[in-house]
């Protein structure tokens, strides 16, 4: 299986034919978006399923909150394990083992009653779902040269946006109609389905099909090794974690993630609390999300052609917005036309921190063989803190029962606000740190 997993060896680059390297790419960013997007259709079940949990009994807020924890600490251990595995393997066969486990495990969850059989099934479960991000990114890294980057990466990280968008709106239609149990076997064929589309469509490095480098068909200069100079991939990863600049950016990461999160997580309770029937809800969430798709699309084309590959200050602008929407989300009155506005301008700038914070603002600067270890890094900082926010967030989410149960969010809103803040002061505190070699502009920001 070991050897199955892993990269092949390098050819000598005998194939310099630019269109079949395209016709390859087009592969390889198909088979992305198929498997990337269906990650998502698992992901957010468990979120549209929690008032039915609570409802019937099954789980209780408690339950929810340990069973929250488990699944993100989960994620984000398996984040940093499988994103420096990612360096070193064929990201296809990775993906695609990775969906197909986690898919038959979702099944299982429709027949789960047990507080701690759940915890033990979703922990497997997101740790399956951590070979997502890091090995997509480094596959990106692989098959395009610098000059599309940041363009392919942009399209890419807008794709969660669609798959929670999909989720959001067609889980809670199942979920709302048919119940919970077939919405989370739905879940778990649709995570297999896109398994397959990966295992035919997602290549090896172009080395071990004959091609060149992208930067050396593409006549880019090559990535240099830069002042770390390691002797190989391993050294390098460990030379990453004594760069100020990756923890400055993995902890603006993890404050985003924990409003992120606290969104994705507990929005559709939230809503339902505000007199949102579960489809509404849903409705609503397809909104956010649909900014969110938006916001990550055009936000790398804008940091490229406005801001000349400057991360750094779109990276701001997104951030004031967020905290400017969480603090709407507490100051403004109950209006579904405002909550809209709100939710839109959540997403939006919750959709270009994704593609800032999440990853190429540190893959542009930091050596690009070891762009797994980057962002399995950034991969744990994220998760461990919406571990946290599960935790922090169900505590002070708190009930009163007049004629039936209700859950209070005034409490969790400020925590939500406060985080979006510190991301802001930590991304604005990366340029006090970043490296000034002899050629600037390969660490320009």
């Amino acid at each position: 299986m070991i050897r199955f997993l892993l990269t092949g060896a390098n050819q000598e680059p005998t194939c310099w034919d630019k269109s079949k390297f395209r016709s390859f790419q087009l592969q390889v960013f198909t088979g992305l978006i198929a498997g990337y997007v269906l990650y998502y259709a698992v992901r957010m079940t468990l979120a549209i399923a929690k008032k039915p949990l609570l409802d019937n009994n099954i789980l209780t807020l408690e339950s929810l909150g340990l069973i929250g924890f488990a699944y993100y600490a989960s994620y984000a251990a398996g984040k940093i394990v499988n994103g420096f595995i990612s360096d070193y393997v064929h990201i296809g066969r990775f993906i695609t083992l990775s969906l197909f486990i986690g898919g038959i495990l979702e099944c299982t969850l429709a027949s789960i009653n047990s507080t701690m059989t759940w915890v033990i099934v979703i922990s497997f479960i997101s740790w399956c779902q951590s070979v997502g991000s890091a090995p997509c990114c480094v596959i990106l890294f692989q098959w395009y040269p610098t000059s599309q980057i940041g363009s392919a990466y942009s399209i890419w990280g807008s794709i969660r946006q669609c798959g929670e968008g999909l989720s959001w709106t067609i889980t809670t239609f199942i979920v709302s109609f048919y119940g919970m149990e077939v919405g989370f076997i739905l879940s778990g064929v649709a995570s297999f389905a896109s398994g397959l589309a990966v295992l035919f469509l997602l290549k090896d490095r172009p080395e071990t099909y004959g091609f060149p480098s992208p930067q050396r068909l593409f006549d880019e200069p090559l990535h240099k090794v830069d002042t770390l100079s390691p002797k190989d991939t391993f050294n390098q990863q460990m030379c990453l974690l004594k760069l100020p600049l990756l923890w400055l950016l993995g902890f603006a990461c993890a404050f985003m993630y924990v409003t992120r999160s606290g969104i994705s997580s507990w929005a559709v309770l939230y809503l339902q609390e505000k007199g949102y029937s579960l489809t509404a809800a849903g409705i609503m969430m397809s909104f956010y999300t649909g900014a969110g798709f938006i916001g990550a699309l055009v936000s790398g084309i804008i940091s490229d052609k406005w801001f000349l590959s400057n991360r750094h200050t779109p990276s701001l602008l997104f951030g004031c917005v967020n905290a400017l929407a969480f603090s709407l989300l507490i100051l403004c009155p109950n209006d579904p036309w405002i909550d809209k506005a709100i939710f839109i301008l959540l997403g939006f700038s919750m959709g270009g921190l994704l593609i800032f914070l999440a990853g190429l603002y540190a893959c542009d600067i930091l050596p690009k063989n070891s762009i797994g270890a980057v962002k399995g890094l950034l991969g744990l900082f994220a998760y461990m803190a919406t571990a946290f926010q599960e935790l922090i967030s169900a505590k002070l989410i708190y009930t009163t029962e007049a004629e039936s149960l209700h859950y209070h969010f005034e409490y969790v809103q400020y925590f939500w606000l406060i985080a979006s803040i510190l991301s802001l002061l930590m991304t604005y505190c990366v340029i006090f740190t970043i490296p000034q070699p002899k050629d600037s502009q390969e660490y320009s920001i």
